[in-house]
């Protein structure tokens, strides 16, 4: 190829690289854009040669659909081929992992078991099978048949490289599509499933909210998107939280969680922890926040507030009154072992004045009973004296020390 045909051919390479490209960003599926590169293939090569893209399931072990407009629905006849050294060309290609060139064939070439008819009914004589490999793994097998025998030039290689390149591409992003719809599903399953409302606002406006919010809010979410979440808040709380989001959005250091107030579309007035961050929402600044119903949890720790108070205040009375029942006792304790000692004192010293002076008088069953009046005298003086004691004790402030327990036994 001299080197003006050289030029115009990378041109139309280019172009109809572009045309692909253009189109995957288009959104347009990867069959269509496969079935474009299998007819640039076709028509850069010429010489009646047909392309097809073979794709492998999920695991690899077959080709289950081939890209072939040129075949007129030949593979979908044929079904599913498994990838082994014997399951045809592109299988083959595609479990070596490398390109399979057959030069001269016919019914009786063995790698081509099961595939007689594609040769005879469209005149096939020669077959390029080459792997679209990514990571390792097959995404696809680009082929070209030939009409003539011979391998693929030069040229014709330069081609085929190009096509796979772009089936790479196509491929590619078709998988990262699919990952992220399905990562956006998983994701947006969660957020389905969550107790606690989490909303993503751009200038206060609500750009995105789940379920919850609605239970939340007690606003449908058709009302929500689209409206200030600003204007559902009590006034104070709306300014407070309208200058965090401000701090947060120029990267200012503010408090990421805070507690404010909620009008429900019924009225009730409910109590919420937000929490917030700054992120990208549609290559624009946005608030990501997660609204948590904290009412009830409110009241709860008012009523057991409430009710601690109620018990230190009733302890404290209790405590009061036993207080004032110990010093009654300690009073009446004091004022009677006080009151009950004179008597006392008079009993005995009577009764050791009749046993020292007239003693002769008495007989002794006197003198007996006496004796015992003096005695028991004596031990009522002991219990009284016992009684002021105690009621000293219990009035002194106590004093620690270390104590023996074996000098206490």
């Amino acid at each position: 190829m001299d080197r003006d045909k050289r030029r115009s051919y990378n041109r139309r390479q280019r172009a109809q690289e572009q045309r692909l490209l253009a189109q995957i960003a288009r959104g347009d599926t990867a069959q269509n854009v496969l079935c474009v590169l299998c007819a640039s293939v076709e028509s850069s090569i010429g010489r009646g040669v047909r392309c097809a893209v073979h794709l492998p399931d999920g695991d690899g072990a077959r080709i289950v659909q081939v890209i072939a407009p040129s075949f007129e629905g030949y593979f979908q006849r044929r079904g599913p081929v498994a990838i082994d050294p014997t399951g045809g060309s592109s299988a083959a290609a595609a479990y070596l992992r490398r390109q399979i060139v057959l030069g001269q064939i016919d019914n009786n070439t063995p790698v081509l078991k099961g595939a007689d008819t594609l040769f005879t009914g469209h005149g096939m004589r020669a077959i390029c099978a080459t792997p679209v490999l990514s990571r390792g793994s097959v995404l696809a097998v680009v082929s070209v048949y030939y009409v003539q025998p011979g391998v693929p030039s030069r040229e014709d290689q330069q081609v085929i490289e190009w096509a796979t390149r772009i089936a790479s591409i196509v491929l590619g992003h078709e998988r990262a599509v699919y990952a992220l719809t399905q990562s956006e599903t998983k994701y947006r399953s969660f957020l389905d499933h969550l107790r606690d409302g989490v909303f993503i606002t751009q200038e206060g406006i609500v750009v995105y909210a789940n379920p919850a919010i609605t239970e939340l809010t007690g606003r449908a979410a058709q009302d929500l998107l689209g409206s200030d979440f600003h204007a559902m808040l009590a006034t104070e709380d709306a300014a407070m939280l309208r200058s965090l989001e401000a701090m947060h959005l120029r990267g200012a250091r503010a408090p990421n969680e805070c507690t404010l107030r909620i009008v429900r579309a019924d009225g009730d007035l409910r109590t919420m922890r937000i929490n917030q961050a700054a992120i990208t929402w549609n290559d624009a600044p946005a608030s990501l926040s997660t609204l948590t119903d904290i009412t009830e949890r409110q009241r709860a720790e008012q009523e057991v507030r409430r009710l601690n108070a109620e018990l230190e205040r009733r302890v404290g009375e209790r405590t009061r009154e036993l207080a004032a029942v110990n010093r009654e006792l300690e009073a009446f304790s004091y004022s009677v072992s006080h009151d009950l000692r004179a008597p006392v004192r008079a009993i005995n010293g009577f009764s050791a004045m009749l046993l020292n002076k007239h003693a002769g008088a008495l007989d002794a069953d006197a003198r007996l009973h006496l004796e015992r009046v003096y005695g028991a005298g004596q031990r009522m003086d002991e219990m009284i004296e016992g009684l002021l004691a105690l009621a000293r004790i219990a009035r002194a402030a106590p004093r620690f020390g270390t104590v023996g327990m074996s000098e206490i036994a």
